[in-house]
Parts: C-alpha cells; sequence; structure tokens
C-alpha cells in the first residue's frame, strides 16, 4: 500500500520517467490517461485552447485532492 502511494503524487511526465517501471499497472494506466487526455484536447486544436483549458480545472482538481489526501494520511 506504501508503494501504491508513493505514486500517486507523479503530475508531469517529467516528474514520472524514471519511476514508470516501478508504477503498479493501475496508477501507471491512470497517470498516462490523465496525460493522453490533456495533450489530445490541446493538440486538437492547438490554435485554439478552449478545450484544453476546459480539461486542465478538473485535472488540477485531481491532483490537489490527491495532495491534500496524502498530507492527511501523513499527519496520522
Amino acid at each position: 500500500m506504501a508503494r501504491r502511494r508513493r505514486f500517486e503524487h507523479v503530475r508531469t511526465i517529467g516528474e514520472a520517467h524514471l519511476d514508470l517501471d516501478l508504477m503498479p499497472p493501475e496508477i501507471l494506466e491512470n497517470f498516462i490517461r490523465e496525460q493522453w487526455e490533456g495533450l489530445n484536447a490541446f493538440y486538437a486544436d492547438p490554435k485554439n485552447e478552449e478545450a484544453f483549458q476546459a480539461w486542465l480545472p478538473g485535472y488540477r482538481a485531481r491532483q490537489r485532492q490527491k495532495q491534500q489526501e496524502a498530507a492527511r494520511e501523513k499527519a496520522i
């Protein structure tokens, strides 16, 4: 369980590239899916960032929630 929590903080490919081989498959899959959704939203129409901007708040909210959960677990 601790190993799983270790990777929940990962937010960018730059932070994860060294640990991808160590990530549990379900966390790796979720990480790739989130990154892919954002890239698809942006590159579908790079001149119009509306799709990317629509995706970004939800992504940031999920990241904040993960950070808050990690902080709560650390405090316990």
